[in-house]
């Protein structure tokens, strides 16, 4: 009984970690397009001149 529900479990687990990367992975892009757009409007501003 033990081996066959750790087997069931292991599908679900499986997917859960490949969404959890998915959504690191789209929040990190979005993090990166968001500080790239406030480097431009600064450097366009000229505040690091």
């Amino acid at each position: 009984m033990k081996a066959h529900s750790s087997r069931r479990l292991e599908p679900q687990n499986a997917s859960s970690q490949s969404r959890q990367r998915k959504l690191l992975r789209t929040l990190w892009v979005h993090l990166n397009t968001s500080t790239k757009i406030c480097l431009q409007h600064e450097m366009t501003s000229g505040s690091f001149a």
